[in-house]
């Protein structure tokens, strides 16, 4: 919960988690918070949302595999090649 609340007076706008823990951490930060129950669902709304002036830390636990959303966000954006 502390954390939230410390992102927010530190001037965070957004914080996206998942994870069944963060619930608290969300809901203290308050609006721009999101929760996602599946990396790839995180992973998703990071690359619609992120640009190139963005900071973005990302945390977890070892046993988190945070590392495949970061391996994740650094794949070319996949573009629809298909004629129209």
């Amino acid at each position: 919960k502390e954390i939230g609340l410390y992102a927010k007076e530190q001037g965070v706008t957004k914080i996206f988690a998942t994870g069944n823990e963060v619930a608290h951490t969300i809901e203290a930060f308050g609006a721009g918070g999101e929760i996602f129950a599946e990396k790839e669902a995180l992973v998703a709304a990071l690359k619609a949302q992120l640009q190139s002036t963005h900071i973005i830390l990302i945390k977890g636990s070892r046993s988190a595999r945070m590392e495949r959303v970061v391996q994740a966000l650094q794949e070319p954006q996949q573009t629809d090649k298909r004629g129209g």
